[in-house]
């Protein structure tokens, strides 16, 4: 082995559960002071094989309060996603105890990071740029309705598709149906070049009801497979269904969505929302994703 080899360690977590070997799993590997290029990142992601992994870099000599992070699909890094920053969260302030650290600077902003004191779950605070794509419909065989686009930040767009019953949503994945999660999209072909990198999800949700002051909806979301737990695209609805709200308390929501199911390694995505009117329309002003966390392994890899 060549000796330029670097042994990188890694911890992966199950993420938006506190059930070992459910929820949604995430590899964290951090890095050493000396850089890899993006090709290096990518060939890693993509051995790791899950639905993203962060990179956290090395402290800044300029900042104790903030660390940098990478996320990567097996496909190309992301500039937001929910579940990789509350596994890495929780990585960074209970694992590594390392309390100074406020926040993560990452390609869709900076988030800051902190132990809910009622739950002990780690909570972030999502950046959001949230709009609805006007004029961008999908059809879906399993509602018959042309469903809208949303983005909770450039490059992350969902297919937000309500359904009428879990056994619609049962119905979601299943070949020749003609469902939406076998459609290859291709974001900068319906959505612009500004999206090009960038994914279009489909996000299929039942009402079920409310529980201990949150409304409960269950989830399936796929982008070219299936997430067990997408923390950005419930952030999205999230912002879709407080925007539409008819309550008269729709300035403060709170939720929870079920995911991953189907798929047998259940999660619990926790959310809540605050918005205010604007000239045009209610405008979203805060997103906080939080969820439990459980590590499962550690290693390391060579490169």
């Amino acid at each position: 082995m060549s000796a330029n080899t670097l042994t990188l360690p890694f911890t992966t977590v199950d993420v938006f559960t506190t059930v070992a070997y459910s929820g949604s799993p995430l590899s964290i590997i951090t890095l050493p002071s000396s850089s890899l290029t993006a090709h290096q990142l990518q060939l890693i992601a993509r051995e790791f094989n899950l639905s993203e992994v962060v990179f956290l870099h090395p402290e800044s000599s300029s900042s104790t309060f903030s660390r940098h992070i990478q996320i990567f699909t097996t496909e190309n890094e992301l500039p937001l996603a929910g579940h990789p920053v509350i596994g890495t969260g929780h990585y960074v302030l209970k694992v590594l105890k390392l309390d100074a650290v406020k926040d993560f600077e990452t390609k869709g902003g900076r988030i800051p990071i902190s132990i809910d004191e009622g739950t002990g779950f780690v909570k972030a605070v999502i950046p959001q740029a949230f709009k609805q794509h006007n004029g961008v419909t999908f059809k879906s065989a399993l509602n018959k309705e042309n469903n809208i686009v949303v983005a909770l930040v450039p490059g992350m767009n969902f297919i937000l598709v309500p359904l009428p019953s879990l056994y619609a949503l049962s119905k979601a994945g299943d070949e020749g149906n003609g469902s939406l999660a076998q459609q290859p999209f291709q974001p900068e072909l319906y959505l612009g070049e500004e999206n090009s990198g960038g994914l279009i999800g489909t996000m299929y949700y039942v009402f079920a009801g409310k529980e201990l002051g949150r409304e409960r909806y269950r989830t399936r979301m796929f982008a070219h497979v299936e997430d067990s737990g997408s923390g950005s695209a419930c952030a999205a609805l999230g912002c879709w269904l407080t925007r539409h709200s008819d309550c008269d308390d729709w300035s403060e929501r709170s939720f929870v969505f079920e995911q991953g199911v189907e798929m047998g390694r259940r999660t619990e995505i926790y959310l809540d929302t605050g918005a205010r009117e604007g000239p045009k329309d209610r405008e979203i002003e805060k997103v906080v994703l939080s969820g439990g966390v459980v590590a499962i392994m550690e290693g390391s890899l060579k490169i």
